[in-house]
């Protein structure tokens, strides 16, 4: 394809609905197709967007209006590439600031999209208890940040965080955060998380 160029991505922040900024790509790549599906019609998962179309040089530059994002969040991602890492991934259009508070009833696993960016944990610990928030690097992309909050009404047993990269669990105080960045790491060829704070 000679002569064929990404165009600029729109600005998304003076849009308030989804449906505005999905005409607006429509409208500023107007010349391709440049949705993977009809938006409207047919918005897909995390899930079905990656086994259906899974980021590669030919998905590049398209979009996807996903249901699922951060587990709630109607939004609309590009297909990018990573020079460094040499991945293509589905990633969000604009910055990524998503919250939302989630209840910690047991284990759970936080990944790049279907959990949001900054996570407030609620609830609380029982005496005796161990609770542990994995970290998994699938869907993600070098880049990819994830804050978590302890904000738990009560934290009498533990509460560990796992796949953080530093080679052990991380606990986590009442009222503490700790955040982490993945990045591509050269000599696994493989992404991680890395902690920042």
């Amino acid at each position: 394809m000679t002569g064929f160029a990404i165009p600029p991505e729109p600005d998304f922040t003076s849009y308030s609905t989804t449906a505005q900024m999905v005409a607006a790509i429509q409208a500023a790549t107007a010349t391709v197709p440049r949705f993977v599906s009809d938006p409207i019609a047919a918005p897909l998962t995390i899930d079905t967007l990656h086994a259906d179309y899974p980021p590669n040089a030919t998905q590049r530059g398209k979009y996807a209006r996903v249901t699922d994002y951060a587990g709630t969040i109607d939004r609309v991602l590009r297909c990018d590439f990573d020079s460094l890492s040499g991945l293509y991934f589905w990633g969000p259009s604009g910055s990524d600031q998503s919250f939302r508070s989630m209840a910690l009833t047991g284990d759970m696993t936080l990944a790049p999209l279907k959990s949001p960016a900054i996570v407030q944990l609620t609830g609380s610990v029982p005496t005796l208890t161990t609770r542990t928030v994995n970290l998994t690097t699938t869907y993600g992309r070098p880049g990819d940040v994830k804050t978590i909050k302890a904000g738990l009404s009560s934290l009498l047993g533990t509460l560990n965080l796992a796949g953080t990269g530093l080679g052990s669990v991380v606990s986590l105080a009442l009222g503490a955060t700790a955040t982490f960045g993945c990045e591509w790491d050269s000599g696994t060829s493989a992404l991680r998380w890395v902690r920042l704070t």
